[in-house]
């Protein structure tokens, strides 16, 4: 972004964040409206409940397991309106809001980060109240330019990240929990629409199916005759090489219906209670293995009493210089270095926390699912440990079969001879399973 506009950044007393790239915008970004001045000019954003209580929700039911279309389905079915007005949600505007930094609560930690960086002004900063939260809206992300000289149609690309902008927006007011932010974005981390011919959308596509040769994705594509249409996946390896390296020996094209009802059958079988026990105990031990459970409990509790006796000395310090013992330089000198050496206890401490709080998780599920009854599972009773293993070959629609196989990481590899392997993700790696004979 040009120099003169940065120079344009200000911060106003009230910790509205301001700038004219930020204004120029037709509205306001979804769960903010413009603070104005006395001339009726939009100078910075503030909360507008009524939005952000629908940014709330989106994020709530992502969180609880709900998936992108269900998402859609419920705010339509409420009659909400979309950002730009219109009564339907697209899964791009759901998803492109569950990414957004605007509504992620930074913290001072991560804003001085960006100011190191070189993206937000040191002078905004600055100005910054540490008792507030705030959200980071990025301008500058993407350039245009005309194709040519004589072309009339502009490219979009994205900018390198050095020549973006970062806005810090006020949060105040905008219950956003950060955790569940964090938790919803990485549901939806690889969720992607199926691909679709007609009025069939390919179950394994975009996501799912690999070729087990060369581990591209497979592709998928249709072959039409005047009387029916016949449907494979393929692996595309020869085409984006280009002769730049050997083609891929998977030459063959596998028939979608065949493979996706050998790839749900084989996900029924392996997806089973005790299967998925067996999954949980080898993950929940392989992670107190790397974390050393016993060893991280004891240094949290060393940590935790190391903040305590800085906080001791940090009160001393204070004493001292009440008392005119201690001068007021020194006094700033020892209480920056007492403060520097507990931000680096609480961010090991936070690690450590972060660590077993995963693990804790893990166990949780694990023992959710020993005591669940497959025959009543559901999909929403916990998100982590009921899996949806039944029937999927039976009837189920595509986003129910695509959303069991998100929920275990599934990976699905088919090689030239049409042998297919699934692999499922819990927690640390994938997990190969036995291989199946194709259909």
């Amino acid at each position: 972004m040009p120099s003169s506009t940065i120079s344009r950044t200000l911060l106003l007393p009230s910790g509205w964040c301001c700038m004219d790239s930020l204004i120029a915008r037709p509205r306001p970004r979804y769960g903010f409206s413009y603070v104005r001045d006395e001339r009726g000019r939009p100078v910075g954003y503030e909360v507008c409940e009524p939005e952000m209580a629908v940014v709330r929700r989106i994020f709530a039911m992502l969180d609880a397991g709900a998936s992108i279309r269900a998402v859609q389905m419920s705010l339509e079915g409420d009659g909400i309106k979309a950002p730009r007005g219109g009564p339907l949600w697209s899964r791009d505007t759901i998803r492109n809001a569950v990414r957004e930094d605007t509504y992620v609560p930074h913290s001072p930690a991560e804003l001085e980060a960006l100011a190191a960086e070189g993206v937000l002004s040191e002078e905004v900063l600055a100005g910054l109240d540490p008792a507030k939260s705030y959200g980071v809206a990025y301008y500058g992300r993407t350039r245009s330019a005309y194709e040519s000289m004589r072309s009339k149609r502009r490219k979009v690309e994205q900018a390198p990240r050095s020549e973006w902008t970062a806005i810090p927006v006020p949060l105040v007011g905008a219950g956003l929990d950060r955790g569940q932010i964090e938790r919803a974005r990485a549901l939806i981390a690889d969720n992607r629409a199926p691909s679709k011919v007609g009025d069939h959308e390919y179950h394994l596509s975009r996501g799912f199916l690999f070729c087990a040769d060369c581990g591209r994705a497979m592709v998928s594509y249709a072959r039409r005759f005047p009387t029916r249409t016949h449907r494979y996946y393929r692996c595309d390896g020869e085409r984006k090489t280009r002769g730049t390296a050997p083609p891929c020996p998977n030459r063959r094209s596998h028939e979608a219906h065949g493979l996706e009802y050998l790839a749900a059958s084989t996900f029924e079988a392996h997806a089973s209670r005790d299967g998925l026990l067996r999954l949980y105990d080898e993950a929940v031990a392989r992670r107190e293995e790397r974390t050393g459970a016993r060893g991280d409990l004891e240094r949290r509790a060393a940590l935790s009493e190391k903040l305590s006796e800085l906080e001791l000395e940090r009160r001393g310090y204070l004493r001292q210089n009440a008392r005119g013992v201690l001068p007021d330089a020194d006094l700033d000198a020892m209480l920056a270095d007492v403060d520097e050496q507990r931000e680096a206890v609480e961010a090991e401490l936070g690690a450590s926390k972060d660590r077993a709080a995963e693990a804790e998780r893990l166990r949780a599920a694990r023992d959710s699912l020993a005591a669940h009854d497959p025959v009543r599972s559901t999909w929403a009773e916990d998100p982590d440990a009921v899996m949806p293993w039944e029937y999927l070959t039976q009837g189920a629609t595509t986003e129910e079969i695509r959303n069991a196989y998100r929920r275990l990481g599934a990976r699905f590899e088919v090689d030239a001879e049409g042998e297919l392997t699934l692999r499922l993700e819990l927690d640390l790696g994938a997990v190969a399973l036995q291989p199946t004979s194709s259909p």
